[in-house]
């Protein structure tokens, strides 16, 4: 029983990993377009986009699943259990909360197998609201706000008489730096502008052992810095990071061979003195635009929904919001997703300052599961100080059994990297 349950749990792996070149090109899809900063959530993505594969059929529903890398609507379903069921417990001290809803309007009857698959999969709520109606849409917002904790506080969904379907997928993330920065070694400094300005920031510092790669033949650095508590003292148990990728000189671009190889690449256990910007950045997705460029089009071109109702409806737009920052305590995180559907049709030493243009991606490593991508191009700030808006938690203070605590009279501090006894 439990060999049959070890290979299951397996072979749902390898369907996330096999998916997970779908993040790289979405990202790279959008930030080619763009000169701004960026924050995308490919999970929150695939999850929008598998639950409308339920409701497709055809040519359509192939292009959704070729562009997420999947062979069959089983295999969307599955790897969409795996991120719904088991990233949420991964860590008792990150947060994690991906939400799924199928909003349907006043009179709309969705089919019983639409919505047991999306239900069982997806773990999708059911919900009804006049979506033709701007006090309807408000309740949707409403639902956003709550499952992202108030950081998309809204979709800004237009109200209009052909509105028939809404699908959402929200993610919220809050974890901490499992070795977190001291505030007292925050200082001013400078971060250069891919324009060529220059502006005044929050610079965190801090010395210590991380995973490094310095990958000169593709002309990027890469740190990566474990997220949450269960990494503390067994680094087998640990399963969130944030890696930050510092381009070298002459390189600007995100390329595909650093994103295939920058973990096996990495050198665990590099002392490295790091300095990063503490940042809060936002972006809005046009999906319907970028998934037509990677090939999804029949979609949003009259494709066969009657998987979902009998009523004749279309998918009229997609987009994405999300919300990134990061302070000396952690990195937090939300995203929304929605799809609309209308009526019609060791050993070494180093240094990073992240001073100038960088990359960063957060990600579960046992699934491969990528939970926020960006490029920060430009900060701006008064004084030198650029301050996400994060909810403050504890200091990088822990008891003896390893937990984040709030007494500051005894536990492990991390001081140069290291663990010290109080």
């Amino acid at each position: 029983m439990y060999k049959n349950l070890l290979m299951l749990f397996f072979s749902l792996v390898g369907l996330c990993l096999h998916a997970q070149d779908f993040p790289f090109r979405l990202f790279s899809t959008v930030d080619a377009k763009e000169k701004t900063n960026i924050v995308i959530s490919p999970l929150s993505g695939q999850l929008a986009i598998s639950m409308l594969v339920e409701g497709t059929s055809g040519k359509a529903q192939r292009q959704l699943l070729d562009v997420m890398g999947y062979s069959t609507d089983a295999d969307a379903q599955n790897a969409g259990r795996t991120w719904m069921n088991t990233l949420p417990g991964l860590d008792g001290s990150v947060v994690f909360e991906p939400a799924n809803s199928v909003w349907t309007n006043t009179g709309i009857r969705v089919k019983e197998a639409f919505r047991q698959t999306l239900q069982d999969a997806y773990r999708a709520e059911v919900l009804h609201a006049d979506l033709t109606t701007a006090e309807g849409l408000k309740q949707l917002d409403g639902w956003v706000s709550d499952k992202t904790h108030g950081r998309i506080p809204s979709l800004d969904i237009q109200a209009n008489p052909d509105m028939r379907l809404v699908l959402v997928n929200t993610l919220y993330l809050k974890a901490p730096f499992t070795y977190c920065f001291n505030e007292s070694d925050t200082k001013p400094g400078t971060f250069h502008n891919a324009d060529g300005s220059k502006v005044g920031v929050q610079m965190m510092n801090q010395l210590g052992h991380f995973s490094y790669a310095h990958m000169e033949e593709y002309g990027f650095d890469v740190v990566e810095m474990p997220l949450g508590e269960e990494g503390f003292y067994d680094e087998k148990k640990q399963n969130y990071s944030m890696a930050f990728f510092l381009p070298l000189e002459g390189q600007s671009s995100l390329s595909e061979d650093v994103w295939t190889h920058y973990q096996e690449a990495l050198k665990r256990n590099v002392y490295v003195e790091l300095s990063l910007p503490k940042f809060s950045i936002g972006y809005e997705m046009n999906m319907r635009e970028i998934l037509s460029e990677m090939g999804v089009t029949d979609i949003f071109d009259g494709a066969d929904l009657s998987r979902i109702s009998d009523d004749a409806m279309g998918v009229s737009q997609m987009r994405q919001k999300s919300v990134l920052g990061i302070d000396e305590q952690g990195v937090e995180g939300a995203s929304a997703t929605y799809v609309e559907v209308n009526s019609g049709l060791p050993g070494q030493k180093c240094s990073m300052t992240f001073d100038r243009p960088f990359y960063f991606a957060v990600r579960e490593r046992t699934t491969g599961a990528v939970l926020f991508m960006g490029h920060v191009v430009a900060l701006e700030g008064t004084d030198g100080i650029s301050t996400p808006t994060l909810q403050k938690t504890p200091s990088a203070r822990f008891g003896l059994d390893g937990r984040r605590s709030d007494n500051t009279s005894h536990g492990i501090v991390i001081e140069d990297g290291k663990k010290v006894l109080r």
